[in-house]
């Protein structure tokens, strides 16, 4: 693939596991009760009024990212500490 099929190919599987890590984050902090998309987005829809949706959906993400990653979060560095029931996490 090259030229704008490999972009789209390559857009398309990062856009993938961002929604993967954004189930899995909504899941660990409560937010949804199973890793299923259309329980996780009626879930974050209900959080927030629809014009914070992209921000959510980013801060989310980017959290998951550099703080709670799948395989080793960093809970004593993370701000939601206090507030995370870490569903999903042995303890």
């Amino acid at each position: 693939m090259t030229g704008r099929e490999g972009a789209n190919g390559h857009s398309e599987k990062a856009r993938r596991r961002a929604h993967l890590a954004l189930r899995r984050l909504a899941r660990r902090l409560g937010f949804a009760p199973r890793n299923e998309p259309r329980l996780t987005e009626l879930a974050l829809t209900r959080l927030l009024p629809p014009e914070r949706w992209n921000a959510m959906h980013f801060l989310l993400i980017a959290h998951g990212r550099e703080v709670c990653s799948s395989q080793r979060p960093l809970c004593d560095s993370c701000l939601l500490e206090d507030l995370c029931p870490r569903q999903g996490l042995r303890r």
